[in-house]
């Protein structure tokens, strides 16, 4: 109650006189109609103050965690004055959700990419983790699919830090759970754009007729869901990660529970969610570079 009789306060000292009209509602007699230019909102609907000096309805306007707001008109961008404490108490959406949600049509289109494994996909890694029932497993698979991608080198690091878990700067409110400690692979190869695509596979690999290959890319890489349940993987600019359960990343559905972003598309996207991408930087990735 203090949140929001705050923000109305905030509202009644930046509002114009008279700019305010709320239709709807009881009262008996013959409205008078609003002056012309005048905002109106129906009854339900909460007026906020927005960056352009303006106010809008709650729902159709984003907070602002990161001052990201360019890539959104200041009429749909809540008044920086107003804290986001307030806007989560309201229930409005940041920046960074509004900039997923309005890229969701265009994913074939844009620096993101729905991306994700298929068939009935839970009961199909039960049954692949069933045939690498060690753990054990997952780095003798890392080692494999390195090889296989040509690499020279592999190291495993077990970081143990934890990084910023504020929902405003990730690509799901799930991805919080994400963003403690992990066990980091590296491998000096590069992923081929069909290296990304034999992860999508479910219970085949791609190399069978590669004799070169000794690892089962797309199968054995699936042990990595003995300690994950939402992996990810680096390469080229790309970032691939896989959500199963789709219940970490907020775009993620049963067609495509995953996300491919690719940071040359779009280079504002750190900026969007810097908390999502900063425990790649500790590791002097470069996102912006193939």
């Amino acid at each position: 109650r203090a949140l929001l009789c705050s923000t109305l306060e905030y509202l009644v000292d930046v509002a114009p006189a008279g700019s305010l009209i709320a239709s709807g509602g009881g009262g008996g007699g013959k409205r008078t109609p609003p002056p012309a230019g005048t905002a109106t909102f129906s009854a339900g609907t909460l007026p906020v103050p927005t960056s352009d000096g303006g106010v809008n309805d709650a729902k159709l306007v984003a907070y602002d965690f990161f001052n990201t707001h360019d890539a959104f008109p200041s009429s749909d961008v809540l008044h920086s004055a107003v804290n986001a404490n307030v806007a989560r108490a309201l229930g409005m959406a940041h920046t960074g959700a509004k900039y997923l949600k309005e890229l969701n049509p265009k994913f074939n289109r844009s620096a993101f990419a729905a991306r994700g494994q298929h068939q009935s996909l839970t009961n199909a890694l039960k049954r692949i983790l069933s045939d690498y029932s060690d753990v054990s497993s997952v780095f003798s698979e890392m080692i494999q699919n390195a090889d296989d991608a040509g690499a020279t080198t592999i190291r495993f690091t077990l970081d143990r830090r934890s990084f910023p878990t504020d929902v405003e700067g990730l690509l799901g409110d799930g991805m919080a759970k994400c963003q403690g400690p992990a066990l980091c692979v590296f491998n000096d190869a590069k992923f081929s754009a069909t290296d990304f695509e034999s992860l999508l596979q479910i219970g085949c690999g791609n190399k069978k007729s590669d004799e070169t290959r000794i690892g089962r890319f797309g199968v054995g890489f699936n042990s990595v869901f003995h300690m994950t349940d939402c992996p990810s993987v680096v390469s080229c600019g790309e970032v691939l990660f896989l959500d199963p359960t789709m219940a970490h990343l907020s775009v993620a559905s049963a067609s495509n529970p995953g996300m491919q972003v690719t940071f040359i598309e779009d280079p504002q996207l750190e900026s969007h969610f810097p908390y999502q991408f900063r425990p790649y930087k500790h590791y002097g990735v470069d996102l912006a570079k193939e």
